[in-house]
């Protein structure tokens, strides 16, 4: 076999293998949503675990006192936030129809300048356009996919507390089995330094994330506040939470936040002060402070990682599309140590 065929018999291997590797991913996402989530969220919460430890609290123990630590703050932030945004998902149809009314109001004489285009080029040589019919908006879908069931949601959210309860509770007990696979004494060493690093990563990349967002949470807040949108601090809470998402996350809050300040502002330059403002924060936290807080090691192709939300987004889902980038980290870090993976670790590296 002549080596181009070759590089072509592996190159049809690897594109089988990931297809057959994306359906396995998507049928089985009931069962590997929790289990990744947890594996990302593990990093995080250990130090709790071993901060207990230290005091003599056994590890199955220190693992139940943060799990339910946790459920309790969950709860707690539940019930702070439910009034609150139950009265913004109830007006959410009203505040759609406001807008689109005035947005029915503006397109008017968009509508009279292309009858009137198409009047001067049926004059001249035939039509020049056609007419086309309104389509309803798909934001309440979008919507409707974004939050989900409630049902799915409080089950996923179960097994990630079950599962990370688990791995708590288990230590690197994990960590060490793995390593014992790997029977070749230099393999063992490189494999206990790659799960170091991916667990540093992780949670570098969540801690600095989690107060990043709180940042600009904060400052989205004030600026709504100070430019009379209602709820500014709910608008704040909705940042913290979307901006996990990279790309995707700001692109639906400068949508909900054009539309909301269409239907209660007035003003062509009062409505257009919201979204650019979202924008411009936005941009400076990703293009200018978070690339300085994370430093070299967490800095990955702008193209890679946009990629990565879109496939894991389409793969599990709203889950997929916020464990993206913690995931695109770890595939580097691991491509990073592997000879024959060096390519695709340094594609996926800025």
């Amino acid at each position: 076999m002549s080596p181009r065929s070759d590089s072509l018999s592996r190159a049809c291997l690897v594109v089988i293998a990931f297809v057959v590797g994306s359906v396995g991913l998507y049928l089985g996402r009931d069962l590997l949503v929790p289990i990744a989530f947890a594996a990302i969220l593990t990093p995080v919460f250990r130090p709790f675990v071993k901060r207990l430890k230290k005091l003599h609290v056994p590890e199955t123990a220190a693992a139940a006192v943060v799990i339910v630590g946790l459920i309790a703050a969950l709860a707690l932030v539940v019930l702070a936030l439910s009034a609150p945004v139950q009265g913004f998902i109830a007006e959410a149809p009203r505040t759609f129809a406001a807008a689109s009314s005035k947005l029915e109001r503006l397109r008017v004489p968009f509508e009279r300048a292309s009858h009137a285009a198409d009047r001067i080029g049926n004059a001249i040589g035939g039509p020049t356009s056609q007419s086309t019919s309104q389509t309803p908006s798909p934001l309440p879908g979008a919507l409707l996919r974004l939050f989900g069931g409630t049902a799915s949601f409080l089950s996923t959210l179960l097994g990630v507390l079950l599962t990370l309860f688990l791995m708590l509770a288990t230590g690197d007990l994990l960590k060490r089995k793995i390593c014992t696979i790997a029977t070749r004494r230099g393999s063992q060493r490189d494999m206990g330094e790659v799960m170091d690093q991916t667990q540093g990563l992780v949670f570098r990349y969540i801690t600095l994330l989690a107060l990043i967002n709180a940042c600009q949470a904060s400052l989205i807040g004030v600026a709504m506040w100070l430019l009379g949108m209602p709820s500014p601090w709910l608008w704040g809470l909705f940042t913290f939470v979307l901006e996990f998402v990279p790309y995707l996350g700001a692109a639906a809050m400068i949508t909900l936040l054009g539309v909301v300040a269409v239907a209660t502002l007035d003003g062509v330059g009062h409505i257009l002060a919201v979204p650019v403002t979202y924008f411009v924060m936005s941009t400076i936290n990703t293009s200018v402070i978070a690339p300085i807080a994370y430093g070299r090691r967490l800095r990955l192709n702008p193209l890679a990682v946009l990629i990565g939300v879109l496939y894991w987004w389409f793969v599990w889902g709203v889950p997929g599309a916020f464990m993206a980038v913690p995931l695109v980290g770890v595939i580097r870090t691991i491509c990073d140590h592997l000879d024959s993976f060096h390519p695709t670790g340094e594609l996926l590296s800025e």
